[in-house]
């Protein structure tokens, strides 16, 4: 598989990455590899969540939609073993190869 830019994780960092990223270029392929499987979520919000003082749906930091809408590609529930920057690639635990531009 190849991205030309390649986010590992799906923390605040990683999205506003991603976000910037799309601000600067809008045509080329943006990917977002994450070893959770779920939507990015906000680990700070989980204790409202578990006290009753916020709703479940609340702790989604971006749906399906922004990824769909900023054409970023969200790849959930892969972990990352091995990474050549190097060669611009990397390598994850299915064994699956990804290479990249930045």
């Amino acid at each position: 598989m190849h991205s030309k830019y390649l986010i590992l994780g799906s923390s605040h960092a990683a999205l506003e990455a991603a976000t910037a990223i799309r601000f600067h270029d809008v045509d080329s392929a943006v990917t977002l590899l994450t070893r959770d499987a779920r939507l990015p979520y906000s680990p700070t919000i989980l204790p409202y969540v578990v006290s009753g003082r916020s709703q479940p749906d609340n702790v989604v930091l971006r749906n399906e939609a922004w990824f769909r809408d900023n054409a970023v590609a969200f790849v959930p529930g892969v972990t990352v073993v091995a990474v050549d920057p190097a060669q611009s690639c990397l390598r994850l635990d299915s064994g699956e190869t990804w290479t990249y531009e930045r």
